[in-house]
């Protein structure tokens, strides 16, 4: 009987150690395509601030400004089911962050809500924009609460979709891959638009069909342009996701929370939490609808923002 426990033991502790070899050994034998933008058609335009950041960007109609904030791992495709119908009320403006989608990835740039802030004033400023409304999911959120903090003479009104920014019961699987060295070397080495898809599909979306293969291949890019693996697993490093909870209460601008009500990466209790803290806030809980709801539900969440907006 001992004899036997032992040898599953061994057998254990073999099969660990092989997979631990493999996750560190893999990436250093195969070395996947990196995606060239030059090869791409892209969809949007380019704008080269002051310091020369080159910053990606789609513009639709015209009016009050509303910008578009993505999430982590994410870029501004997270916001193509909104953009035309807003934009036939709104000046539509969607940016993808510093160290994503397509904009540049500096390697020695610093990656958190204060950076993502200070890039997108300068892009702002640049563009002659002194007023306007912010959206952000996810990470997106907690890079547009940072700019409200920081600017909230120029924010009229700020829309949190799944937000980070709060603390609560536990860390996202998410940040915990990325920011766990050799898993998140490993994870990049393997990402195709197949487990892009899979991985979607467990994590952020309550409805597996909304998960389309187009829509698995505008994530996977994210992860294969030069210098992702460094901003990706920088931001987790040197980002405080749950950092703004303290400074929520001092926000000016008027506040609408929007929540999918299956959302496995943020509870929807920390809904709740962003509702009782900022003053003049509006909560809309989204059902069936899981992290993303500007991708899942996009006709439920643009009559969210506009109802909010008018």
């Amino acid at each position: 009987m001992l004899s036997a426990i032992k040898k599953a033991v061994l057998f254990f502790f073999i099969v660990v150690v092989s997979l631990i070899l493999f996750i560190l050994i893999f990436p250093l034998v195969y070395k996947p395509d990196m995606i060239d933008p030059a090869q791409l058609d892209i969809t949007g335009k380019f704008l080269q601030l002051d310091d020369g950041i080159k910053v990606h960007y789609m513009e639709q109609g015209k009016g009050d400004v509303l910008l578009l904030i993505h999430g982590y791992t994410s870029n501004l495709y997270s916001w193509n089911e909104v953009m035309p119908e807003l934009s036939k009320k709104y000046r539509v403006i969607a940016v993808d962050l510093l160290g994503y989608g397509f904009t540049d990835k500096p390697k020695d740039a610093t990656y958190n809500y204060r950076s993502f802030s200070d890039v997108i004033k300068k892009f702002l400023d640049k563009k002659g924009i002194r007023k306007l409304s912010i959206a952000g999911n996810s990470m997106g959120g907690g890079t547009a609460i940072r700019f409200a903090l920081d600017h909230p003479a120029m924010v009229n009104k700020l829309i949190l979709v799944d937000s980070s920014g709060v603390k609560f019961a536990h860390d996202p699987m998410l940040l915990i891959m990325f920011g766990t060295p050799g898993l998140n070397n490993f994870i990049f080495s393997i990402i195709n638009k197949s487990i892009m898809k899979k991985s979607l599909e467990f994590c952020c979306y309550y409805n597996n069909d909304a998960v389309t293969d187009e829509r698995a291949y505008l994530y996977t890019f994210s992860f294969r342009t030069k210098g992702s693996f460094n901003s990706v697993t920088k931001t987790v490093m040197q980002n405080d996701f749950d950092g703004l909870e303290d400074k929520l209460g001092t926000l000016k601008a008027p506040t609408l929370i929007i929540w999918g009500e299956k959302d496995m990466l943020i509870p929807a209790t920390t809904a709740g939490k962003f509702h009782r803290l900022i003053p003049n806030s509006k909560l809309t809980i989204i059902e069936k609808c899981g992290h993303m709801p500007q991708e899942e539900k996009p006709a439920v969440t643009i009559a969210a923002i506009e109802g909010f907006l008018k």
